[in-house]
């Protein structure tokens, strides 16, 4: 039996509630199967009625959650989640952190999406993997958890449902690594040949961009991404693409052109990695 569940939060409360009916029991001289057969049911309605309540209003709850997070409106999202105390005490604890990490996904708040998913991904049922893995992937590309990710990006990069915004994640992901140039350039030249969509191409002419700047073509890197329209990528991918030419210009010598594109990246709401290296950058 695992610790994680003899300390649950809802068994403590279990754990306490015998306590005290053991302690009442000797302190009035109470009937023991009395006792016994109050707190079978109890735990009867504790462990079996209540979980199931929780179970039949989980699709309304999440009906109403995929409602605000296409509804664009991440301030209302927390407090959303944190109202339905029913839910979050009785329902599967691995449904809830999954609910949990979009929820902070959405608000952009990286580090704790990331362990959200993490805390889920080992309870997760089969039907869950993939948007969990999904989920864990990018809330850890976001907050630079790129050693715990990897094996996950590689996985979710052959569904070709995600492969174009999970491989830019992978190859950015070696890039930042210290992957070798040629390493990168086979992913990059079988990634091609699947790139289909104007979305597909538009996040392969960035990642391409990136490999050029690597191998230190910087003017055909800034060539590449003049050809990026920024609109058809990934919003939260889209600040990569400045942070890319601000580093540039940096590197080049035109300071005043890499200030303004910094302070672009600074102010962008979904800048997640892009803010996180821009800080690295900018102390190295």
């Amino acid at each position: 039996m695992k610790i994680g569940w003899i300390v649950h939060p809802r068994n403590l409360v279990v754990y306490v509630v015998l306590v005290a009916a053991a302690v009442l029991t000797v302190r009035f001289s109470l009937t023991p199967w009395i006792v016994g057969t109050v707190l079978a049911t109890l735990l009867a309605v504790y462990y079996f009625v209540l979980p199931a309540l929780a179970l039949h209003g989980l699709p309304k709850f999440d009906n109403e959650l995929r409602k605000l997070l296409v509804g664009g409106d991440p301030d209302k999202l927390l407090a959303f989640y944190k109202s339905h105390l029913m839910l979050r005490a009785f329902a599967p604890p691995g449904l809830m952190k999954h609910r949990l990490g979009q929820v902070h996904a959405a608000r952009r708040v990286w580090p704790l999406a990331f362990q959200s998913y993490y805390e889920c991904m080992r309870a997760a049922r089969v039907k869950d993997r993939f948007p969990l893995l999904l989920g864990y992937a990018e809330a850890g590309f976001h907050a630079g958890e790129d050693e715990q990710i990897r094996s996950a990006l590689v996985e979710v990069a052959k569904d070709p449902r995600v492969m174009s915004p999970a491989t830019f994640m992978l190859v950015h992901v070696m890039i930042a690594g210290g992957s070798k140039p040629k390493v990168i350039r086979k992913v990059l030249d079988e990634w091609q040949d699947t790139a289909v969509s104007d979305g597909d191409r538009t996040v392969f002419a960035l990642a391409e961009a990136e490999a050029l700047a690597l191998e230190g073509k910087r003017s055909r890197a800034l060539e590449r991404l003049s050809e990026v329209d920024r609109d058809l990528l990934p919003e939260a991918i889209r600040p990569l693409a400045t942070l890319l030419e601000a580093k540039i210009h940096h590197v080049e010598g035109r300071p005043k052109k890499a200030r303004r594109l910094f302070e672009e990246v600074r102010k962008d709401p979904a800048a997640g990695r892009a803010r996180l290296e821009l800080g690295e950058f900018l102390e190295d």
